[in-house]
């Protein structure tokens, strides 16, 4: 792991160094931390998002002055709670701070003190782990490293450690962060945080696993290693699933949460409903069916009346009828018994049949469905 705190000058967008720049005309000393650094120092690479911490050089007074001015300056800006101001372009601004935390557990069960001359050591004590507590501080035009809880020692040895094991465990969002840092990054957790994870107080709400969910693009495997670490969390039993749910997800990217659940069809629907249920999303749609066991060859030479009998017929018809709206990915990734291509789908919806006047009204449907099948495969 190479730093180069000068290529990551030369690689930042330009409106981040005019915003460090106006940050130091108004006497800040501001410091980008959390997920830029992290990442930077992992990849070299450089995100979007830009948390940038800004240290009063004089007193707490400057904070409200210089919020009036970015006020002005930024017109898509919005302040947030506990004083943190998006300005609206990718960029959050914040200021040293202590987080009081009551006796209660919640992710908002907390007072904060602003504070003018917070150390860097104790600021970064709110943060949740040391990885993201490293900053790169802005300092007469140029960058230097601050990592006072060794968080660049714990990337290279790719380790999940607490920030504050006290705080930690106040907080049950930061048991969900740890869960999605698990998966994204594929660190170990560190022993003492470990235990953490495994014996706090949780107390989730809906919102919060479905935001984590989406943030880790794998939202099956996040319910699973909760289960791994915490198997009273999660009320689902994915019954020896876990191989096919790392499959599914290693093949299909994550555009539709919700889409991206209904049709994992290796999952039997009752599990499917219960994922959606835990992540308060909608249960339409969710079919009944297994296109592997499904030969569309077979079903095209069929009687009526037989196709009527099968249990999945109704729910086929309308996958077949939405398919050209799902992510082709999961298209691609399920099979029928004999494969079939994605253009299959476009040309299901695209043909015309004419239904004669003597087919039986409640078999129309399978008749457009079964002349549909012959004209295309």
């Amino acid at each position: 792991m190479i730093l180069e705190l000068k290529h990551f000058k030369n690689n930042l967008p330009a409106f981040v160094i005019e915003f460090l720049d106006l940050a130091c005309e108004h006497d800040f000393l501001p410091s980008i931390i959390g997920g830029i650094p992290r990442d930077y120092l992992l990849s070299n690479t450089i995100g979007s998002d830009f948390d940038i911490c800004l240290r009063a050089k004089k007193n707490l007074d400057q904070i409200e002055a210089f919020t009036i001015f970015l006020k002005n300056k930024y017109p898509d800006l919005s302040e947030k709670a506990y004083h943190v101001l998006d300005l609206g372009n990718g960029i959050e601004v914040s200021f040293p701070r202590k987080e009081i935390f009551g006796n209660e557990i919640g992710h908002s069960n907390f007072e904060v003190e602003l504070l003018q001359d917070l150390h860097f050591n104790e600021d970064v004590q709110r943060r949740d782990f040391t990885i993201n507590a490293i900053s790169f501080t802005y300092v007469l035009g140029n960058f230097e490293l601050n990592d006072p809880l060794g968080g660049v020692s714990d990337l290279k040895n790719r380790i999940l450690r607490a920030a504050n094991y006290q705080n930690f465990v106040k907080d049950p969002v930061r048991f969900l962060r740890a869960i999605r840092f698990h998966i994204l990054l594929d660190f170990e957790f560190e022993t003492n945080t470990e235990e953490l994870i495994k014996n706090m107080h949780l107390k989730l709400t809906a919102h919060y696993l479905k935001y984590e969910a989406k943030k880790t693009k794998r939202p099956l495997t996040f319910l699973l290693m909760i289960k791994y670490f915490r198997d009273d969390i999660i009320p689902i039993d994915f019954e020896a699933k876990d191989d096919d749910i790392l499959e599914y997800e290693n093949q299909v990217e994550l555009k539709d949460l919700g889409e991206h659940i209904r049709f994992a069809f290796f999952l039997s629907k009752e599990i499917r409903m219960n994922v959606l249920g835990l992540f308060a999303l909608k249960t339409v749609d969710v079919y009944n069916i297994k296109p592997w066991q499904i030969d569309l060859f077979e079903l095209r030479d069929i009687e009526l009346e037989h196709l009527n009998k099968l249990s999945f017929i109704k729910e086929l018809i309308r996958f077949f009828e939405k398919a050209t709206g799902i992510n082709p990915a999961i298209l691609n990734y399920f099979d029928f018994k004999k494969p079939i291509s994605t253009l299959f789908y476009q040309q299901y919806n695209e043909v015309n049949i004419s239904v004669p006047k003597n087919v039986e009204p409640k078999l129309r449907s399978l008749f457009v469905f079964r002349e549909k099948l012959k004209e295309i495969l």
